[in-house]
């Protein structure tokens, strides 16, 4: 008894852990909205589809929301997200994204295994950075993932989409080298010139397909 006593209280005196770097505040606020739908950013509960979309509580980006999966699914590198209904959530994030921005400027936008700080896969909705747009606008992309181009400094490769049908995280893992390390892989979705969709991908340990996105969507 007493050897217990004394470690507890050599328990009690230990210094603190140091925080984790990750954080699942995010997946806790999924929760919440689960719970309570009428929640303040809870922008939509969809259990049918599995999804919930929530507004980002960062004042830096005003006009930014995320959707989220309604169970546990880590990130890009999980292979729930190659499955329903997590495999249709680009689908989904562009039709209420639709509901939310300017369609013209609409774009999604998930990061690497290094670049969130959130442990609960996350589809970032808001728009393109205007730069970005005319980089885009100004370069020829095909159904292939053939075309690179550099966006805020960064290499991404790029291929053309007619739908989001079945999933860009499918059509992701065509690109080389993808399919062995999705955790590298960051991943953006926005509107072909013309019609269609424009996927663009970096890969890298720490890649943030969210960096070409303008959050505050003036």
């Amino acid at each position: 008894m007493r050897r217990l006593l004394a470690l507890a209280l050599l328990a009690a005196c230990a210094p603190a852990p140091e925080p984790d770097t990750r954080s699942f505040a995010l997946y806790r606020a999924m929760q919440t909205c689960l719970a309570d739908p009428a929640t303040a950013g809870c922008t939509r509960v969809d259990r049918a589809r599995g999804f919930v979309v929530l507004a980002d509580d960062d004042p830096a980006k005003p006009r930014a929301w995320l959707l989220v999966p309604d169970v546990e699914v880590t990130g890009i590198e999980d292979s729930r997200a190659l499955v329903p209904p997590v495999v249709a959530f680009w689908r989904h994030g562009w039709t209420v994204g639709r509901d939310l921005l300017p369609g013209e400027r609409l774009a999604l936008a998930i990061n690497s295994k290094g670049g969130r700080t959130q442990d609960l896969l996350h589809i970032h909705i808001s728009c393109l950075a205007p730069e970005i747009a005319g980089t885009l606008a100004a370069t020829p992309v095909g159904p292939g993932w053939t075309t690179t181009l550099t966006l805020d400094g960064h290499a991404y490769h790029a291929r053309r989409t007619a739908t989001l049908e079945p999933s860009p995280f499918l059509l992701l893992r065509d690109l080389p080298g993808a399919r062995e390390d999705m955790a590298a892989q960051s991943l953006a979705v926005t509107a072909a010139p013309g019609g269609g969709f424009l996927l663009l991908a970096e890969s890298a340990p720490d890649a943030e397909a969210e960096e070409i996105l303008d959050e505050t969507c003036p």
